[in-house]
């Protein structure tokens, strides 16, 4: 799979079959040194609704966790994400080196077939402000 470079977002039809419990879906980005990099995911809840305003449940069939690995295969420093009360996680941070990352969703749980997940990043290149400094008398 080639490395998205720039920022994107995928949609992906998940199921215990293609995603098994215990493994992680892996997606591929670029990233410069100093980039500034936001990555989040989200998937449906199991919702009953007669009505828009009027659910029987509401509940989270699927957890699933966040991470990101630099170049070398390491965990990023802060980039990992690992609720288990909503429908998202979300990760940010400074790219430590330059190269290939790679997205990390784990699944820990799926009491349901299927879902759909859904992954967007985001990369802001760095950016340089020069630094002027004036001798005052």
């Amino acid at each position: 799979m080639d490395p998205c470079t720039d920022s994107c977002w995928w949609g992906i039809p998940i199921s215990n079959t293609n995603f098994p419990v215990g493994t992680y879906l892996y997606r591929y980005f670029t990233a410069n040194k100093g980039d500034f990099v936001r990555v989040t995911i989200a998937w449906w809840s199991h919702a009953d609704c007669s009505a828009i305003n009027n659910c029987n449940f509401d509940r989270l069939d699927t957890d699933l966790h966040l991470g990101v690995r630099d170049p070398d295969f390491q965990w990023v420093p802060g980039a990992w994400s690992a609720s288990w009360d909503n429908n998202y996680e979300l990760v940010e941070f400074v790219a430590p080196k330059t190269g290939t990352y790679r997205i990390a969703v784990y699944k820990t749980r799926a009491d349901e077939p299927s879902n759909y997940l859904g992954i967007a990043l985001v990369r802001l290149h760095r950016v340089y402000i020069p630094l002027v400094l004036k001798n005052f008398p």
